[in-house]
Order: C-alpha cells, then sequence, then structure tokens
C-alpha cells in the first residue's frame, strides 16, 4: 500500500520534513491527557477508525485503559462521496479492516470494536461512560452533528474529532461551531478538534 491517512498520507497534504497528520494527533492525544489529569481507567471512544492508525496511536499514548471503536467497514449506502479515501487509497474495505487489525495487534487486549454505524450503537452505553468521544467518520453537517447530540451525554469531559478544516470540510466546522458556540474549540495540527466539557 502507497498511501494511508496518518503514517504515510500522500506528499501534497503535509509539509516538507513533517508528518502533520500524525504530529498533529500526538499533540492532540498530550492535550486530551492533561485535560483529563492523567486519570486511571479511563475510556475513550473512536467514531469512524478506519485502518487503526489513529486507534494504534491513542493505544500507544497508555492515555487510556479501555478504547471502543466503531466502524462498520463498509459504504453507507446513504452516502455517495463516502468511498473517495478507498477510490485515492485504491484498497476495498475487506482490505481496511484488516489494516486495522494489523496496526492495532498490539493492543487488542485494550480495544473494543463494535462493527457497526454509529447511529445504531448509541443506546448502548450508559451516560457519561467516556472520559473521551472522538469523531472522525461521515464529515456532512447532519452526519457530524449528530454523532455530536448522540455522543455528547455519554462523555463526562472531553469531545473531538477531525478535519476541523475550513474551505476543505465545512460541513464538521459549520457542526462543530454550532453545537459549541460559547465553548473554547482546540484545533490542532492534523486538523482534529478538542472541547473539554469541564471548561
Amino acid at each position: 500500500m502507497k498511501n494511508t491517512l496518518r503514517f504515510n498520507p500522500p506528499k501534497d497534504w503535509g509539509h516538507k520534513n513533517c508528518n502533520p497528520h500524525f504530529t498533529g494527533l500526538v499533540n492532540l492525544i498530550g492535550h486530551v491527557s492533561y485535560f483529563l489529569d492523567y486519570k486511571d481507567n479511563s475510556k475513550m471512544l473512536e467514531i469512524g477508525c478506519y485502518m487503526g492508525e489513529s486507534t494504534l496511536m491513542f493505544c500507544a499514548s497508555n492515555a487510556f485503559d479501555e478504547i471502543h471503536c466503531m466502524d462498520p467497514f463498509k459504504k453507507n449506502s446513504f452516502i455517495k462521496t463516502e468511498n473517495f479515501v478507498n477510490e485515492m487509497l485504491k484498497v476495498e474495505w475487506d482490505e481496511v479492516k484488516r489494516e486495522f487489525w494489523t496496526n492495532t495487534r498490539h493492543f487488542s487486549d485494550k480495544i473494543k470494536l463494535h462493527q457497526d454505524f454509529s447511529y445504531n450503537m448509541v443506546d448502548k452505553f450508559p451516560d457519561k461512560y467516556f472520559d473521551f468521544v472522538y469523531i472522525d467518520a461521515n464529515h456532512t453537517y447532519e452526519d457530524v452533528k449528530r454523532d455530536i447530540l448522540d455522543y455528547l451525554p455519554k462523555t463526562s469531559t472531553l469531545i473531538g474529532g477531525h478535519d476541523y478544516n475550513p474551505g476543505v470540510w465545512d460541513g464538521v466546522v459549520e457542526a462543530v461551531n454550532e453545537m459549541f458556540p460559547d465553548s473554547e474549540i482546540h484545533v490542532h495540527q492534523d486538523t482534529s478538534w478538542l472541547v473539554n466539557l469541564k471548561e
């Protein structure tokens, strides 16, 4: 596989001698750890884990004792543009899922994979079950807003996601701004966003 999203992104995605898709997430994880005050028994949810590159980074940080991942590993028939990443990387969904397990193989005891769409899983978790929810699934305004509305009650402290990138993912930016008009939205180098609900 020539390119991936975080570990080996296309050259026109980054800067010379720097991979912001990697370093930005490292910075986000440090920020999350600080806000959680390096809490024991911490739990996070990643909505949209794709090849598991960010999942591996969340696991390797040792910031979380339990990581739930949600991804159907299949196309949502209601969204016409969802497969653009698969097309760009020239992969099929079965290969994406294999890469997920390859990338996260050292942390199988920490990961709980839910192979489904997020809207089908929301009632499976009690309120405030997670310390951190990270949203990186469908990027339309409607889908991002629905994920925030569904999973905001499920986190006690932090919520965030990927692709807060004006001019590129305007739906993400619009949904996040609308849902958190009075909160500080921390944006990292990889365009990950983070809101501390206790600030």
